[in-house]
């Protein structure tokens, strides 16, 4: 729910030439020290713990945690096939692609993670910046033994996929991102603008507080949450309430509820424009016509083509 107009969503995709795993020694991959194994006790927002999942869910995923970077990152895993990292949105966690996640076990290795902050993941009081975010992701990968591997993120995800794959960007084989705004790039409103912009986008500047959010939401969370839910999903109803109930619930966690605002109050525009600057992604073949260009114009069109929806809104179509 990072995005600046629900109907204009800027999609990108990178190909690389090399398959998504390769024969690189994982051991010898500069990450921290990493330790994973399945989630063995009844934690909250694991796969053991949340309820309304697809029939036969649990038969192909598990619930698994990675100590990296001090904090353990929690993911879902399940599927054969090359590995597809999937990132969630704000406010919610993995859970929020469970509809989807069976499909595409049919053909990948999939991986819906939790962001530091997020779901069963631990939240620390610090270190929500976009690379601190894909350090975490890239640990979390490596320890699952997956060197090389896909990107889809939507919404926050969109962010920490960008980040991903600007800093480590040897191990990402393709990006999906959709549905946000990248700080630094994506053109912002003004502070005051018209009223349907400001119903739309006001949560912006009050995520980015310093304390008076938190203690403004703390009690209060199904009425500010519930509300996020309620206006900007594609109708009030378009996430059913047992779900919306299971991301408030999580968001009652003091150390959730402040995490959900960190990762609004860090400075990531000089994060992303360094990213940014280095110039387009290199496939490893020299096809150009298919990465994410870092060269993006402040507009925040990245390299594609422009079409028409049915709104009559310009609607960015992935390259090709």
């Amino acid at each position: 729910m990072f995005s600046a107009d629900p109907d204009d969503a800027e999609t990108a995709t990178i190909n690389r030439s090399a398959p998504c795993e390769d024969h690189v020694n994982r051991e010898s991959l500069p990450m921290p020290s990493q330790q994973t194994h399945p989630r063995k006790d009844a934690v909250p927002n694991t796969v053991d713990t949340v309820a309304h999942l697809p029939p036969g869910f649990t038969d192909t995923f598990t619930s698994r945690i990675v100590d990296v970077n001090g904090i353990a990152v929690h993911a879902v895993v399940g599927g054969d096939g090359p590995p597809l990292l999937l990132l969630p949105g704000w406010p919610q966690f993995w859970y929020c692609r469970q509809l989807v996640m069976p499909a595409l076990a049919e053909h990948f290795t999939v991986i819906a993670a939790d962001h530091r902050g997020q779901g069963a993941s631990d939240k620390p009081a610090t270190g929500y910046d976009a690379a601190t975010l894909a350090d975490d992701l890239a640990g979390l990968m490596a320890a699952l033994g997956h060197s090389r591997y896909a990107v889809a993120g939507i919404d926050l995800g969109m962010a920490t996929g960008y980040a991903l794959a600007g800093s480590h960007g040897e191990r990402v084989t393709q990006l999906a991102v959709v549905e946000a705004i990248l700080p630094g790039i994506s053109p912002l409103p003004n502070l005051l603008s018209d009223a349907t912009t400001n119903e739309f986008l006001w949560h912006f500047a009050f995520n980015r507080l310093q304390d008076i959010n938190e203690r403004m939401v703390a009690g209060r969370e199904e009425i500010y949450f519930g509300h996020q839910f309620a206006t900007k999903a594609a109708s009030p109803d378009a996430i059913p309430p047992h779900a919306v109930d299971l991301y408030v619930e999580a968001l009652r966690d003091p150390a959730a509820l402040h995490a959900s605002f960190e990762i609004f109050r860090v400075d990531n525009d000089p994060l992303i424009l360094g990213w940014q600057k280095e110039g387009p992604l290199d496939t490893g073949a020299g096809d150009r016509r298919r990465v994410l260009d870092r060269r993006q114009r402040r507009t925040g069109h990245a390299a594609g083509r422009h079409r028409r929806d049915r709104t009559g809104r310009s609607r960015l179509r992935a390259p090709s």
